[in-house]
């Protein structure tokens, strides 16, 4: 073999390699570290909480499937295939006796062009009238695709009322390319550690992670059934089952989320799901799973008034 074509293979094989090791690490890897320690909850602190305040509990829970689009399973998943998997941005509506509270309000088509999100005008406007009637109205996180329906709305003094962010949510609002309704300048957010239960059933807590104002929703039905909304903690129920996480591009470069933190909280999901298995786990955009809960009757499609 001549001296030139063994330094140009040697060359090629360098490029490679480098070029593997890159994407490993870039794409390939959605495996939490080695020496990671699960985030601490405590499920029966969870469920006491949730009975703290007197009153009905919910007798159902309705969703919204206000925009959908589609990703590849890798950003999901790191080390997934390309083959893209339909997303959504969901709307939950939990109907107690006396309160709905509405979980997320998704985003309208102007913030989700850029997703290439395709929006259902008829589920974002039942979604508008709902909050219009909603007695509480809380975000799991303040990116656009779950707080943009607050922050577009267009009477945003008429549902001041109901709002129930925490102080990180408004505060990391700009962070992301959002901005604070003016009229609502004078707005209190609701500060709080660990866990608040702000309806019977109905409990906060806190998760930052994936963005600093994080939190899970649990909500207990009158049924006895259970809950867990966990926002973008993980996207799919995918990453709930294996323990795995977006890959590095995504979570770290573009998301600009505390890695670490958000594979200890999968982790800790992980194992509460092999624990738990009747509490429902309800990630941020995985279609598959919504349909599931809604024929599995967990759920009910749409909003009603």
């Amino acid at each position: 073999m001549p001296r030139w074509l063994r330094i140009a293979l040697t060359i090629v094989v360098v490029l490679l390699i480098a070029a593997a090791g890159a994407y490993y690490w870039y794409i390939g890897d959605g495996n939490p570290p080695g020496n990671l320690q699960p985030s601490r909850f405590d499920i029966e602190a969870v469920r006491a909480k949730a009975d703290e305040l007197p009153g009905g509990r919910a007798s159902e829970v309705r969703v919204e499937t206000v925009a959908r689009f589609d990703f590849p399973a890798v950003a999901s998943v790191g080390g997934d295939g390309w083959t893209m998997v339909p997303m959504a941005a969901f709307s939950y509506q939990v109907v107690l006796p006396t309160d709905t509270v509405i979980i997320d309000t998704a985003f309208p088509a102007a913030m989700g062009a850029s997703l290439g999100a395709r929006i259902d005008d008829d589920a974002y406007a039942r979604m508008e009238m709902a909050m219009a009637d909603a007695t509480q109205i809380v975000v799991t996180h303040e990116h656009s695709d779950h707080i943009g329906g607050i922050v577009a709305y267009s009477d945003p003094v008429g549902i001041a009322r109901a709002l129930r962010l925490n102080p990180e949510q408004l505060a990391s609002l700009p962070r992301y390319g959002l901005t604070w309704p003016s009229q609502l300048s004078d707005y209190a957010p609701i500060d709080y550690s660990d866990m608040l239960s702000i309806a019977p059933g109905v409990v906060l807590i806190r998760a930052p992670g994936h963005t600093p104002g994080s939190q899970m929703v649990y909500v207990k039905r009158e049924d006895g059934s259970e809950l867990l909304f966990i926002g973008d903690i993980g996207w799919t129920l995918r990453n709930v089952e294996t323990g795995k996480g977006r890959p590095r591009l995504l979570s770290q470069f573009m998301l600009n989320e505390d890695r670490d933190a958000v594979f200890a909280q999968l982790a800790m999901l992980k194992a509460l799901h092999e624990a738990a298995p009747d509490l429902v786990i309800v990630p941020g955009h995985d279609v598959a799973a919504i349909d599931a809960l809604i024929a599995d009757g967990a759920m009910s499609a749409q909003f009603r008034m």
